[in-house]
Parts: C-alpha cells; sequence; structure tokens
C-alpha cells in the first residue's frame, strides 16, 4: 500500500511524508499516552478487585513503555531529518 495511517488524523499519508507529519505527532503520542497511563493507575486505585487492579496496573505500564517508544521514536527521526539535510 506504500502509506502510513495516522490515528490521530485519521488520514493516509503518502509514503515520502512520513517524516514531516509526525515529527510533531510523536511528541503528541507519548504525551496521550502518559495520560492513558495515569488515567489506568487512578482507575487502579479505585478498583475494588485485585484482578482488575493488576489488569489496570499492567495497561499502565504498557502506556508508559509506548511512550517511552515514542519519544525514543521522536529522536530518532530527529537524527534522520538532520542526516538528510546534511
Amino acid at each position: 500500500m506504500g502509506g502510513l495511517y495516522h490515528a490521530t488524523s485519521g488520514n493516509l499519508s503518502a509514503p515520502g511524508e512520513f517524516p514531516a507529519l509526525w515529527h510533531g505527532e510523536s511528541s503528541m503520542a507519548a504525551d496521550e499516552y502518559r495520560r492513558n497511563a495515569i488515567e489506568c493507575f487512578r482507575i487502579a486505585e479505585e478498583t475494588m478487585t485485585a484482578r482488575s487492579r493488576v489488569l489496570l496496573i499492567h495497561m499502565a505500564e504498557s502506556w508508559m513503555r509506548l511512550a517511552q517508544q515514542a519519544e525514543k521514536n521522536l529522536t530518532n527521526e530527529h537524527f534522520v531529518l538532520r542526516e538528510q539535510d546534511q
């Protein structure tokens, strides 16, 4: 197919548009993932059952890993864009 689906906008980008379009979206994604993690932790604190609490904590940890990966991707994208400019 060649394009990339953007979950934030719902649009499909052309193959060459990837770095330019996602440069700002990666940091927004990391922030959104962190907010999701915080919400999972908040709900876990209010949950009555231990099983639900454990599942929500695992979900929050997954959101945090996604946030870290999004930041890592942003750093890598920045490096690639700088390499292309030189």
